[in-house]
């Protein structure tokens, strides 16, 4: 492994049982500088796509009691 400021080297090895490296993977680990806001607009489509998804939810079982 290898430590920088902002992330980590790793390398991901696999043996089989006679201790020969099968396969070896690097991987990268970065820190992330930012993370996006979700958008206002975003979060009101959220709201009305799950609002309308109970209530249409609500009408079908109304209808199957009725039925």
């Amino acid at each position: 492994m290898t430590f920088f400021n902002n992330g980590v080297n790793s390398l991901d090895q696999i043996f089989d049982a006679n201790g020969n490296l099968i396969v070896n993977t690097p991987i990268e680990f970065r820190t992330i500088t930012s993370i996006p806001e979700p958008s206002l607009l975003l979060g009101i489509l959220a709201i009305g796509i799950w609002g309308n998804a109970i209530a249409l939810s609500s009408k079908v079982k109304h209808k199957s009691i009725q039925n």
